[in-house]
């Protein structure tokens, strides 16, 4: 393979670099299944385009042994994404094409099978009305019946669940947008639905290693992972995954130490539609922890998801957690989080989470956290003790926050 550079930014935002990516796949796949079990060198790529390429090829050979005739729907919230709609260009320079993006994923991963796509873009009450950039982009694409632009406030009020429960569209952050598109996309007869980001974060050529799994095993949730050894994770460093916020992750794995690993907020889910025909009707949470919502119920249920390694290349620069910041995501997360698990009757931690409902009040409270010292036992525990009650339990968390809480 001829020698190939990408932009030390990259996260699929030009045009060029994709169709690069995907030729490398193809290249892949064709000396795979000319030479089955071998293993093709890339060696002209950097580290993480190899793994991606690699990704890519074995998410779309799984998919060329399936006949059957299947529907796929692709749903994500759009919120402020004007800028990362359009190209990337001098004036433009956070534009990254992502709705187009995803489309040419699509086209290229399903492009000889059976299945048949359809994107679901929902405007989540955007300010810069990302739904008229949206419909501008798709309209002047090759796939314009292949994507539906959706808004939220068109269905709001509604008279039924969940969305009865959702005041306005500026009560939502993402979720109320996504239950809207997952109604849409079962009411249309879509029998697997993704959920991803606006973002080009998440390459949609991988979906193959979702679909793979859910038909075979026939699971109702197949769960995209950023935590497991085969993933690959590029993550910004104003993510909140450093030391300050290790006791934020603490306090969530312990809450969820009962039940199986995962990775709940990756922008990456399949579920069938049957199973969210069931369950969305449940569904309470709107903002930043919807993810919670759409998993736990499951789980209550007897689900075991399937957690699937993927790549992930963060998109940072226009992120809603630069906007709101990263207590307030943490706020809706944790008490989203504890609700979830009470409510759907999920085995966890009630010291913690009862601390969680009646003490912590907003996102100051969580900065507290943030900005203490932490506890000496957490401070010196390796990452993979991150939720073990042996380093700090529930109740040492409550007995740590309470005076840092108090203080003005």
């Amino acid at each position: 393979m001829e020698r190939v550079t990408f932009s030390e930014d990259f996260i699929l935002s030009s045009s060029a670099d994709r169709q690069l990516l995907l030729g490398a796949a193809e290249q892949i796949i064709a000396s795979r299944t000319a030479n089955k079990g071998s293993t093709h060198k890339v060696a002209a790529l950097s580290e993480e385009m190899v793994v991606l390429a690699s990704r890519l090829a074995d998410s779309k050979i799984q998919l060329m042994v399936s006949d059957r005739r299947i529907k796929i729907a692709i749903i994500f919230a759009m919120w402020r994404e004007t800028e990362r709609l359009q190209p990337r260009t001098p004036e433009n320079p956070n534009g990254e094409e992502c709705l187009i993006a995803k489309a040419e994923a699509l086209e290229w991963l399903f492009a000889g099978t059976a299945f048949d796509w359809h994107i679901f873009a929902v405007d989540d009450g955007c300010p810069d009305r990302s739904h008229e950039k949206a419909n501008q982009m798709a309209a002047a694409s090759y796939w314009a019946d292949r994507i539906s632009v959706l808004r939220l406030a068109d269905v709001l009020p509604s008279k039924t669940a969940p969305l009865m429960y959702l005041d306005h569209v500026e009560s939502s952050i993402k979720g109320g947008s996504i239950i809207l598109g997952c109604q849409e996309a079962i009411k249309r007869g879509f029998e697997y639905l993704v959920l991803c980001d606006c973002d080009n974060s998440v390459h949609l050529g991988q979906i193959g290693n979702l679909l793979g799994p859910a038909i075979a095993k026939q699971a109702p949730m197949v769960l995209g992972s950023r935590n497991l050894p085969e993933s690959f994770v590029r993550r910004n460093p104003g993510r909140s995954v450093g030391g300050r916020f290790k006791i934020l992750r603490h306090m969530r794995g312990l809450l969820s130490r009962s039940i199986p690993v995962v990775d709940y907020t990756a922008g990456f889910k399949l579920f069938h539609s049957d199973y969210l025909a069931q369950h969305l009707p449940s569904m309470r949470l709107f903002n930043f922890a919807f993810d919670y919502d759409f998993v736990l119920a499951g789980i209550a249920a007897g689900v075991k998801p399937i957690a699937v390694g993927h790549c992930s290349f963060d998109s940072f620069a226009l992120s809603t957690w630069k906007y709101f910041g990263a207590s307030t995501v943490w706020f809706d997360q944790l008490k989203g989080f504890s609700a979830a698990l009470s409510r759907h009757n999920v085995s966890h931690d009630t010291i913690l989470s009862g601390f969680i409902e009646q003490d912590i009040h907003d996102a100051r409270d969580v900065q507290k956290l943030i900005d203490a010292p932490l506890p000496p036992t957490l401070a010196s525990a390796p990452e993979e003790s991150i939720g073990d009650p042996g380093i700090l339990s529930g109740a040492d968390v409550r007995e740590w926050a309470l005076p840092l809480l108090k203080q003005t």
